[in-house]
């Protein structure tokens, strides 16, 4: 039965251990870790695709840059970012996220494949293997040296472990400088075959609005380089 007058409201405070509040938080940054990890692994979530649109924009590009069309595309829709990658040194397999094709056109994905092709077509995946496992057993025979020369075992160990450590720290930025300056060569073929920079250009700055840019340390660890240092080298490319 309503009265008229208003009922005084009342306010319950629970108050919530501080221990219960923390293991939450440690919950939410175990999470994001996670979830990083995921980002890393992109192209492992993705399917396959038989879009014949897709196909057929993938055989032409194929054909512009002179090289076998890839076997299998497959989608990854999981993550929000624009990104593209070959996988496997025989370039079979291309993985494009579904943001990616959300945010080009067909002209401008057909000048991402040309870049994408352009890895291939510069073998540069294996290029990067065949380095990669020649740094890691020239390491591997010095730590076996040092290991057999020494006859204290403590002290060979003592040697060999921090070694490996800097080694396989110096040799994963080694390997980011390479894959930066593989972006760059790939670019400039791609750009070369597309005879249409602007487009391009426009390409690389829709990416950036999507994914961002990356500076400071995250540059060093990055696969790419900065948008803007490849929009320079890319007219670079074309004027000379």
């Amino acid at each position: 039965m309503k009265t008229g007058i208003p009922l005084p409201k009342i306010c319950v405070y629970v108050k919530i251990p501080s221990y219960i509040a923390c293991r939450d938080m440690m919950f939410i940054d175990f999470r994001k870790k996670i979830e990083k990890i995921r980002l890393c692994l992109w192209w492992f979530y993705s399917s396959k695709t038989d879009d014949e649109e897709i196909h057929r924009v993938s055989e032409e590009a194929a054909a512009i840059m002179g090289i076998k069309p890839f076997k299998n595309i497959k989608i990854c829709p999981r993550f929000y970012m624009a990104n593209a990658a070959v996988i496997g040194f025989r370039c079979r397999t291309l993985v494009l996220t579904k943001t990616l094709l959300e945010l080009l056109n067909i002209e401008e994905l057909k000048a991402v494949l040309l870049h994408e092709y352009a890895h291939c077509k510069l073998k540069h995946q294996l290029k990067l293997m065949s380095l990669s496992m020649m740094l890691l057993l020239g390491i591997a025979l010095i730590c076996i040296y040092i290991v057999l020369s020494l006859e204290q075992e403590a002290l060979a160990l003592g040697i060999s472990i921090p070694l490996l450590i800097i080694s396989y720290i110096s040799i994963y930025i080694l390997t980011r400088f390479i894959l930066k300056r593989f972006e760059l060569e790939a670019d400039c073929l791609a750009v070369s075959k597309l005879n249409n920079t602007i487009t391009y250009i426009n390409i690389l700055r829709k990416i950036k609005m999507v994914n961002g840019d990356v500076s400071g340390w995250r540059a060093i660890l990055s696969p790419h380089p900065p948008i803007d240092k490849r929009i320079l080298y890319i007219s670079t490319c074309v004027n000379k």
